[in-house]
């Protein structure tokens, strides 16, 4: 039995039962489930190897796997055929950040919209290359732009804006 599990936004793992009767195995995968583009993509000899990560897969994309045993009499019919879709990359950062203060006391940061994202976090420091704090999540995915009420007077704030998407938190 044929299992394959996701390992983040460029890998797979396959695992399988050990088949006693067997010299080697062979993995192939595919981008579709009709199997007309199935190719070869390991070759493993030892039989008691029974997992295999596929690496340096493209991020978002499902990939389809079907493994047969081989030994002295050929090679088996191919298993049932098993799939798992790789992790979208998270969003790319946020162009266009400017902060403007409105007042001594407000502060708006403004940024380009981004698609495909789910929110943004605004972090705050008070020193350029200092540690940025979280000062809000905006769980609006259409936003380009938040006014920060709690600033200080006569105080200079530093300002990064980062997008949420299904991939995670980007830069």
């Amino acid at each position: 039995k044929l299992a394959a599990t996701k390992q983040g936004t460029n890998s797979i793992k396959l695992t399988w039962q050990e088949n006693a009767n067997s010299t080697k195995y062979k993995i192939y995968r595919a981008t579709n489930s009709d199997g007309s583009n199935y190719t070869e993509v390991k070759e493993i000899t030892d039989i008691e190897t029974v997992s295999w990560i596929n690496t340096d897969l493209t991020p978002n994309t499902t990939y389809y796997y079907k493994i047969t045993a081989l030994n002295d009499m050929g090679e088996s019919d191919y298993s049932a055929e098993v799939f798992a879709k790789t992790d979208p990359l998270p969003p790319p950062a946020p162009t266009g950040v400017t902060a403007t203060a409105l007042t001594t006391t407000t502060v708006k940061i403004t940024w380009n919209k981004i698609d495909d994202v789910t929110k943004y976090i605004i972090y705050r420091s008070e020193t350029e290359n200092g540690m940025y704090t979280k000062i809000t999540t905006i769980e609006d995915d259409t936003a380009t732009s938040y006014t920060n009420n709690n600033v200080r007077s006569g105080r200079t704030y530093y300002y990064k804006v980062a997008a949420v998407g299904e991939g995670g938190e980007g830069d």
